[in-house]
């Protein structure tokens, strides 16, 4: 019986470290419209992992050819934005994108006047393509 428990032990342990599978979800998304006279609009959302940890690579949707991951840095008293290639997604953690931290830019944005919803694509590295529908918001 303690072989039994000592095996159970290590299985849950194992589950639970970086190198386990990741078990991604994807809440909250919402993409902000562009301003009046602007073509690009900002999309956030939080990527939940309950398993072990994994890189986003990229976001894709049908409304723009060029979308980027990003972040804002404050370097003295300027606050400015960074384009990233990958997004680090811890295990057991929720990274979240959302304004004044990480964030999807979405340029030259091509959205039609009637539409509520929009798909985005996320690509991780360990984990499959991931596709949610982004609520639409206006600034």
């Amino acid at each position: 019986m303690k072989g039994v428990t000592a095996i159970m032990t290590a299985v849950m342990l194992s589950a639970c470290q970086p190198n386990s599978a990741p078990d991604i979800r994807v809440e909250n998304a919402h993409i902000r419209l562009p301003a009046p006279g602007q073509s690009i609009a900002v999309a956030y959302f939080d990527i939940v992992n309950a398993g072990g940890g994994d890189r986003l690579l990229s976001v894709a949707t049908p409304i723009s050819a060029q979308v980027e991951l990003h972040t804002h840095l404050v370097e003295g008293d300027v606050m400015m934005m960074r384009k990233l290639e990958i997004v680090d997604i811890a295990a057991q953690q929720t990274t979240s994108f959302e304004s004044g931290g990480l964030h999807v830019m979405i340029f030259d944005v091509n959205i039609k006047t009637e539409a509520k919803t929009l798909p985005l694509q996320l690509h991780f590295a360990r984990s499959k393509t991931i596709e949610v529908i982004a609520t639409i918001t206006i600034r």
